[in-house]
């Protein structure tokens, strides 16, 4: 495990898992059940142009005081949990954390947006086998300051994020006034600790990945 960076945006462990657990945790990943996400609900913040992705059918939830481990993913979200208290990443008034295993598929990807209020840290783990440079699927990160904007305190509403999906005027306003950041690529084994307050999109996956699926397992600490 090698934390390679950690600032007050992000952090990031390569080679989080040993060889033998990171392929016991693909594993477990292909075996689970997907569907196109959006399929019952569109959830807004994944616009149309973003693709249908797939995602696990249930949102898993474990609680701060969770101790059985039953299966490799849940040993690697106590591997993630454990990383989040030495990086300090956080105070310690979470109470559970949400995972959810999904994959991207060439051409899809997720706009920009911050994740909202109620979260104190989301994460990404990517679970693929080998991941190409010219592939896409980076999580880029802008510079600009959630807090300074009235977006994030906007974001709550309904009727706001409603009128996002169709007319991003003041998204574009946001972002464009820094207009620029930071790009992780998706290695595989690697773990991103996202910080809140941060806006963020996944770049679409490029046409040369081909078949190859930007696998990841993510989630929030809340």
């Amino acid at each position: 495990m090698k934390v390679i960076e950690n600032n007050e945006k992000y952090i990031i462990v390569d080679d989080l898992l040993s060889e033998d657990v990171f392929f016991s945790v693909f594993n477990e990943f292909a075996s689970k059940n997907f569907l196109k996400r959006n399929s019952r609900e569109w959830d807004k913040v994944w616009r149309i142009e973003d693709g249908s992705s797939f995602v696990e059918e249930d949102i898993n939830i474990l609680s701060k005081s969770h101790c059985a481990i039953n299966s490799m993913i849940e040993f690697l979200i106590s591997e993630i949990i454990s990383v989040s208290y030495i990086a300090k990443c956080m105070n310690n008034d979470w109470k559970k954390v949400s995972h959810r295993a999904g994959f991207f598929n060439s051409g899809e990807g997720l706009s920009w947006h911050d994740d909202g209020k109620g979260k104190f840290a989301a994460f990404t783990f990517y679970a693929h086998k080998k991941w190409n440079v010219q592939w896409g699927g980076e999580l880029l990160i802008d510079y600009t300051d959630v807090e300074e904007f009235s977006l994030i305190n906007e974001k709550d509403n309904q009727d706001f994020l409603n009128q996002l999906s169709f007319d991003n005027e003041m998204e574009n306003d946001v972002l464009s006034r820094i207009g620029r950041g930071d790009y992780i690529n998706p290695k595989p084994n690697r773990l991103v600790i996202l910080k809140s307050g941060a806006f963020h999109k996944i770049n679409p996956v490029s046409k040369c990945a081909g078949f190859n699926k930007r696998m990841s397992i993510q989630g929030f600490f809340l």
